[in-house]
């Protein structure tokens, strides 16, 4: 209810009225309650359409988000055969799709490169021992020839040595035959100074 006196106005003094006006309370705040529920109908789709951009952001960047760091987690624990989603996109998910390919390149390159040195050490390992084992080889055969030329000239010595001894013995042997010559001769000679003082003696 509304309750309200009249004075007039201006230089007019009224009736001397009063109004009283009563309005259905269903009917006053019917707008009010149209509105309310027109706001609660909103906040309901508001809510409804948060849910729903929410599941359309997880199935547009959340997952593909989520496969990628997937995939980073095997290139960490050195999987380089795994494969690279959303490569085509030009949007943040495809630049760092991207990178992510150049790291798996880089980490198969320098796969490679440590493959590469692994086989360059065991060729170098191959190749010293080779080395070695032909020194060791070279050195024995040194050795040998040194040896066999130590022996054939130690033979020869000996032979030379032999030889010597042969001639020191036929050399005493004539030496021996000379001084039995000259003790003869020395006899001979006496024999005949006999002989000739004998002779004088008989002349």
């Amino acid at each position: 209810f509304g309750y309200h006196h009249t004075d007039g106005a201006y230089d007019y003094a009224g009736l001397g009225w009063s109004v009283l006006i009563g309005v259905d309370p269903d009917h006053a705040f019917a707008t009010l309650d149209a509105t309310k529920k027109a706001m609660n109908i909103a906040k309901a789709a508001a809510v409804l359409a948060s849910l729903l951009l929410g599941w359309i952001v997880g199935l547009l960047f959340a997952r593909p988000i989520k496969g990628m760091t997937n995939v980073m987690g095997k290139l960490a624990s050195g999987d380089t055969s795994v494969e690279i989603p959303s490569t085509e996109k030009g949007d943040e998910i495809g630049g760092m799709a991207r990178a992510v390919v150049v790291f798996k390149d880089n980490m198969i390159q320098a796969e490679q490169l440590r493959a590469e040195q692994e086989q360059q050490k065991v060729r170098a390992e191959q190749e010293k021992r080779t080395t070695m084992h032909a020194m060791a080889d070279n050195f024995e055969s040194s050795v040998k020839t040194v040896v066999t030329g130590v022996s054939a000239s130690a033979t020869q010595m000996r032979g030379n040595a032999e030889r010597l001894s042969v001639l020191a013995g036929e050399t005493k042997s004539n030496s021996a035959v000379v001084s039995s010559s000259a003790t003869e001769a020395a006899q001979t000679a006496t024999q005949v100074a006999a002989a000739a003082e004998e002779l004088t003696a008989a002349i």
